[in-house]
């Protein structure tokens, strides 16, 4: 779960439990600079969820600033969870 500052700097504010980002170390508080070598802050919502979608199983690559330390993961994408509205 991702969200955005006022100076369109992106933040994980929940890596939940047996996905991704959780299996790969992701931590609240994490900031995320590139996706796929590409910065963030150029994408919208949507192109954003673009980026990060595909299919599952396929890699992504996230640079990620946590403290002064510059880290770089890459992800095997999972499913994306449903809402609880769909397990209705």
């Amino acid at each position: 779960m991702l969200r955005r500052d006022r100076d369109q700097r992106l933040f994980v504010y929940d890596t939940p439990p047996r996905l991704a980002a959780d299996r790969a170390g992701i931590r609240e508080g994490d900031e995320i600079l590139l996706v796929d070598g590409r910065d963030v802050r150029t994408f919208d919502d949507r192109a954003l969820h673009r980026i990060l979608s595909g299919d599952v199983g396929a890699p992504v690559k996230l640079t990620v600033i946590r403290d002064d330390e510059v880290l770089r993961v890459t992800l095997k994408r999972t499913p994306a969870p449903r809402s609880k509205s769909e397990t209705r």
